[in-house]
This record gives C-alpha cells, structure tokens and sequence, in this order.
C-alpha cells in the first residue's frame, strides 16, 4: 500500500478543489513526461518539465517540483543521450511514486481528507 502525498495546500479550504484537480491528472503528466522521453524528444521534454515543476510548486508538492526541476536540468546537459535517457527515467520513477500517492488523497474509496 502506497502512504498518501498530501499537498502543502491541504488546509486551505479555496485551494482544495484546484489541488483535487491537479493530483488527479499527476500521473498522465508523468506518462506525457515517459513518452516523450522515449521519443528523445528534449526540448518538448525539457519544456514540459518547466511547466510541471512550476504547477507542483502552484499546488503545494515541492518534491515533485524539485524533482520536475532535475528532469529539466538533464534535458539540457551535455551528456550522451543514453545516460540522459537513464537519469531521467530514473528521475520520473520517483515522480511516478509520488503522483500516485498524491492521487491516493483524493480517490473515490478515499478516507483520508
């Protein structure tokens, strides 16, 4: 069982739809965020990144926005695409764990808000 990822958002009661509704499409960016990478798409990838750090800083995850941040400094380092392509996987790996858990938060048989 995966612990739940609160937002820093959580006890604001005018954020918590918006934070509902950012959680639960967390975990499409990140598969967005994996097919580009497969694409070796690093602009789109490195652009894409910059948006989702800067939306989970927005909605209060900053180890995600942290991470996000990492994804978009690899984007633009000049390194052998093979050794990119591995840190970034590595990378959305723990982005993909927190997004679930985030989404854990406020899914249907949720008990925990």
């Amino acid at each position: 069982d995966l612990a739940p990822l609160f937002s820093t958002l959580t006890d604001d009661p005018m954020a918590q739809d918006l934070v509902k509704s950012f959680a639960i499409k967390l975990v499409d960016k990140v598969n967005a965020l994996g097919e580009l990478l497969n694409g070796s798409e690093w602009k789109i990838l490195k652009d894409f990144s910059h948006q989702l750090k800067g939306a989970c800083g927005s909605f209060g995850y900053p180890e995600m926005q942290e991470l996000a941040g990492n994804i978009e400094t690899v984007c633009q380092a000049n390194i052998d695409d093979q050794l990119k392509t591995k840190e970034i996987q590595r990378t959305l790996d723990k982005i993909e764990l927190l997004a679930r858990r985030a989404e854990i938060v406020y899914s249907p048989d949720s008990t925990h808000l």
